[in-house]
């Protein structure tokens, strides 16, 4: 028998499924564009979104995202569709009247996709792989800079690794050398998860996962190696997400066929 799927109302519209209501609000932020501040009524909508399916199921987790919400809610006045700072893709900000602002993702909000396992309740793959991304992310903007590279006067360029010295290249070669296999990695780094006190690694809500200090040697030896094995060349933001998406997609649909 085929299970049923769960079915989640948005902006007053009939219930749907999650990829209806992830198409219904895609195509809202196309309609509004960037810089459009919702009306009243739209607000109490994403408002009413964020009450009911902003979410995490990691207990541990909970006071970070369902519970921070929670706590802000009374004082969100204004929502706003504005340009990232990293990658300018459009986002919803939420402002209270104060004018300070809150950048909830609300991609994470279980109506959309998903199941609310990401940034700080990340299973312990994803958060491991999140680490070492962040471990390099200095390095890798020490090598733009001494390329002249100076995001005030240029385009926004990414450092992107050349093909055959690609992340997941490197990092295989690096379980390799340390002779650990990924399990045993993933083990040695979150042995627990939704143990924060047991996980080698911390979640910082602005940069993500990284190392915590008393596990220092463990970072500094995987970006050594990082370094020793990478080879960089500039791209342009945009195209470099691209690239990445169509390597993520493809891989997803190799797994797919093998299962």
């Amino acid at each position: 028998m085929t299970k049923k799927r769960q079915k989640y109302s948005i902006f007053g519209r009939e219930p749907d499924t999650k990829k209806g209501c992830d198409a219904f609000i895609k195509q809202k932020k196309r309609e509004w564009g960037v810089n459009y501040a919702l009306n009243e009524e739209e607000v109490g909508h994403m408002k009413e979104i964020m009450r009911n399916y902003y979410y995490t199921p990691l207990k541990e987790a909970e006071h970070m995202v369902q519970g921070t919400w929670k706590q802000k809610e009374p004082d969100i006045v204004n929502v706003a569709i504005r340009l990232g700072p990293i990658y300018y893709e459009p986002r919803f900000e939420f402002y209270e009247a104060t004018g300070r602002m809150y950048d909830f993702s609300v991609a994470r909000c279980i109506c959309f996709g998903g199941d609310g396992r990401v940034h700080e309740s990340a299973p312990p793959k994803r958060a491991v792989m999140d680490a070492l991304r962040r471990a390099i992310s200095d390095e890798k903007l020490k090598w733009k800079k001494d390329q002249g590279y100076n995001a005030a006067f240029h385009p926004t360029m990414d450092a992107h690794h050349k093909d055959g010295k690609e992340f997941k290249t490197i990092y295989l070669k690096f379980l390799h050398a340390i002779k650990m296999s990924e399990e045993e990695l993933f083990a040695k780094l979150y042995p627990e998860y939704g143990n924060f006190k047991t996980c080698k690694m911390i979640y910082r809500g602005k940069t993500g996962w990284e190392f915590k200090e008393d596990f220092k040697n463990f970072r500094d030896a995987w970006v050594k190696f990082h370094t020793k094995n990478r080879e960089y060349e500039l791209i342009e933001s945009k195209l470099h997400q691209q690239i990445t998406s169509e390597e993520t997609k493809f891989n997803t649909e190799i797994r797919n066929l093998l299962k």
